[in-house]
């Protein structure tokens, strides 16, 4: 949430939309994460604190899907 209100005082629209993206992906995969894991206690974003994995892993099941509605 901290980067979508910093991304909104950037003059660079494509570095604002870039950043923005980037932190909607992150909150997305961590709520998809909590929604989808039996045990809560068991995540942690202490290995991922800048959230890249969060962001990939959203993106890969995305495009997994996508391609299963496709073929």
């Amino acid at each position: 949430m901290t980067q979508m209100i910093m991304a909104s005082n950037l003059t660079e629209a494509d570095k604002q939309d870039r950043y923005m993206w980037e932190a909607v992906s992150r909150i997305s995969e961590a709520l998809f994460r909590v929604a989808n894991n039996a045990d809560p206690t068991s995540l942690s974003l202490d290995v991922d604190l800048g959230g890249t994995e969060l962001a990939r892993e959203g993106d890969e099941r995305e495009n997994n899907i996508g391609a299963r509605r496709a073929g």
